[in-house]
Protein backbone atom coordinates (compact mmCIF):
# COMPACT_ATOMS: atom_id res chain seq x y z
CA UNK A 1 0.00 0.00 0.00
CA UNK A 2 1.38 3.13 -1.37
CA UNK A 3 1.41 6.05 1.67
CA UNK A 4 2.43 10.05 1.77
CA UNK A 5 3.91 10.44 5.11
CA UNK A 6 5.28 13.97 5.24
CA UNK A 7 5.62 14.36 1.58
CA UNK A 8 7.81 11.19 1.44
CA UNK A 9 6.02 7.99 -0.53
CA UNK A 10 6.93 4.68 0.95
CA UNK A 11 5.35 1.34 0.33
CA UNK A 12 4.19 -0.15 4.02
CA UNK A 13 7.39 -2.40 5.66
CA UNK A 14 9.39 -1.77 2.82
CA UNK A 15 13.03 -0.31 3.66
CA UNK A 16 13.50 1.97 0.60
CA UNK A 17 12.32 2.65 -2.81
CA UNK A 18 13.54 2.86 -6.40
CA UNK A 19 11.82 5.15 -8.75
CA UNK A 20 12.82 4.94 -12.61
CA UNK A 21 12.11 8.06 -14.42
CA UNK A 22 13.34 8.71 -18.27
CA UNK A 23 14.66 11.94 -19.95
CA UNK A 24 11.73 12.29 -22.35
CA UNK A 25 13.60 15.04 -23.93
CA UNK A 26 16.55 12.49 -24.76
CA UNK A 27 14.53 9.73 -25.43
CA UNK A 28 13.07 11.60 -28.18
CA UNK A 29 16.55 12.23 -29.62
CA UNK A 30 17.52 8.69 -29.59
CA UNK A 31 14.52 6.97 -30.19
CA UNK A 32 14.77 4.45 -27.67
CA UNK A 33 13.95 2.71 -24.42
CA UNK A 34 16.44 1.19 -21.84
CA UNK A 35 14.63 1.38 -18.46
CA UNK A 36 13.41 -1.98 -18.42
CA UNK A 37 17.38 -2.86 -18.64
CA UNK A 38 17.92 -1.00 -16.08
CA UNK A 39 15.06 -2.23 -13.67
CA UNK A 40 16.54 -5.85 -14.18
CA UNK A 41 20.13 -4.93 -13.08
CA UNK A 42 18.88 -2.55 -10.44
CA UNK A 43 16.48 -5.86 -9.11
CA UNK A 44 19.62 -8.29 -9.29
CA UNK A 45 21.91 -5.99 -7.60
CA UNK A 46 19.44 -5.48 -4.39
CA UNK A 47 19.02 -9.61 -4.61
CA UNK A 48 22.66 -10.22 -4.68
CA UNK A 49 22.36 -8.00 -1.12
CA UNK A 50 19.81 -9.78 0.34
CA UNK A 51 16.83 -7.64 -0.51
CA UNK A 52 13.53 -8.75 -2.09
CA UNK A 53 12.01 -6.12 -4.50
CA UNK A 54 8.50 -5.57 -6.44
CA UNK A 55 8.28 -3.48 -9.57
CA UNK A 56 5.29 -0.97 -9.69
CA UNK A 57 4.08 0.41 -12.76
CA UNK A 58 1.28 2.89 -11.53
CA UNK A 59 3.23 6.02 -12.20
CA UNK A 60 0.24 8.30 -13.13
CA UNK A 61 -0.70 8.48 -9.64
CA UNK A 62 1.70 9.46 -7.71
CA UNK A 63 4.28 10.80 -10.54
CA UNK A 64 2.99 14.32 -10.43
CA UNK A 65 3.50 15.02 -6.62
CA UNK A 66 7.26 13.18 -6.72
CA UNK A 67 8.04 15.42 -9.34
CA UNK A 68 7.27 18.51 -7.30
CA UNK A 69 8.82 16.84 -4.51
CA UNK A 70 12.13 17.27 -5.63
CA UNK A 71 11.66 19.50 -7.93
CA UNK A 72 12.56 17.55 -11.49
CA UNK A 73 11.88 18.61 -14.90
CA UNK A 74 8.76 18.34 -16.08
CA UNK A 75 10.25 16.32 -19.22
CA UNK A 76 11.14 13.51 -16.73
CA UNK A 77 8.59 10.74 -16.80
CA UNK A 78 8.24 8.30 -13.67
CA UNK A 79 8.24 4.94 -15.03
CA UNK A 80 8.30 2.30 -12.47
CA UNK A 81 9.18 2.10 -8.55
CA UNK A 82 11.01 -0.46 -6.67
CA UNK A 83 10.17 -0.63 -3.28
CA UNK A 84 12.99 -3.27 -1.60
CA UNK A 85 13.41 -4.70 1.87
CA UNK A 86 14.63 -7.66 3.53
CA UNK A 87 11.88 -10.48 2.65
CA UNK A 88 9.80 -11.87 5.38
CA UNK A 89 8.49 -15.21 3.42
CA UNK A 90 9.97 -16.81 0.15
CA UNK A 91 7.65 -15.72 -3.09
CA UNK A 92 4.94 -17.36 -4.01
CA UNK A 93 4.41 -19.27 -7.14
CA UNK A 94 3.40 -17.27 -10.01
CA UNK A 95 0.55 -18.23 -12.19
CA UNK A 96 0.66 -16.76 -16.04
CA UNK A 97 -2.50 -16.82 -18.34
CA UNK A 98 -1.99 -19.34 -21.56
CA UNK A 99 0.85 -17.35 -24.19
CA UNK A 100 -1.86 -16.85 -26.61
CA UNK A 101 -3.85 -14.92 -24.13
CA UNK A 102 -0.69 -12.63 -23.32
CA UNK A 103 1.11 -12.16 -26.87
CA UNK A 104 -0.62 -10.98 -30.03
CA UNK A 105 0.87 -11.35 -33.43
CA UNK A 106 -0.45 -9.22 -36.19
CA UNK A 107 0.59 -9.25 -39.71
Amino acid sequence: MLLQRKKKYVLLAAAGTVLFFEEQDVIRSHQQQSSGMLQLVVWVALKQEGFGASLQHYNPLIGVEIKKEWKLLDSWQLIAQMPFGKPTAPAGEKEFKPLDERVKFFK
